[in-house]
């Protein structure tokens, strides 16, 4: 578009990035402020190794799947491995390669979360607890597709095409199937306690 057409100019748009970031600030700021940080000093311990659990074992999983099952190159395997930690454009050239390599990163990344999360999880909830707190960390959208455009616009050398498609795939995927899931699996145990005392 030339300046006459355009909807927004280059100042607008800064002033809109700016505004952006500001709201992501205040929203996390009003977030902070209404914690309940007794309640969260009281979960630290379990919750820290909730996470540590979830985190580790999904990069892991997203790397070494991608390094070898799918014989990425390192870059790549990493890039996926840090947007598989993540708690959501079909390229037409890759499109069958992108859609094998998205079913094994779903696979993956639904592995690695559920595993990641619910067997430390065991240590403070019961089985069916744990299960439902994986399922739950299992969709991924913003973050990963963040993490995954930036390292795009690298170049093939960071994300190819192939893997860009195929984490879009693993978004699409798990941010609908999950709920679904989870709500199944919280109204068939209606009444059933998540987590014991």
């Amino acid at each position: 578009m030339n300046d006459r057409t355009a909807l927004l100019g280059p100042q607008e748009i800064e002033v809109l990035k700016f505004l952006a970031i500001l709201g992501v600030i205040v929203l996390l700021f009003r977030v902070g402020l209404e914690s309940n940080l007794r309640g969260l000093l009281k979960h630290i311990r379990g919750s820290a190794l909730i996470w540590l659990g979830n985190v580790s074992i999904s990069a892991l999983a997203g790397y070494l799947a991608c390094r070898y099952l799918l014989g990425l190159d390192n870059v790549p395997s990493l890039v996926v491995g840090v947007a598989m930690t993540a708690t959501s454009v079909a390229v037409p050239t890759s499109l069958l390669s992108g859609l094998a390599l998205g079913i094994v990163l779903v696979v993956v990344a639904v592995l690695g979360k559920v595993v990641g999360t619910a067997a430390p999880s065991l240590l403070n909830c019961s089985w069916y607890g744990a299960v439902v707190l994986g399922v739950s960390m299992i969709p991924r959208a913003e973050i990963t597709m963040v993490i995954m455009q930036r390292a795009h616009a690298r170049g093939d050398w960071a994300v190819p095409e192939s893997v860009y498609s195929g984490m879009v795939l693993v978004c699409a995927v798990t941010c609908i199937a999950a709920p679904w899931v989870l709500k199944s699996l919280l109204t068939s145990k209606t009444g059933q306690r998540v987590v014991e005392k």
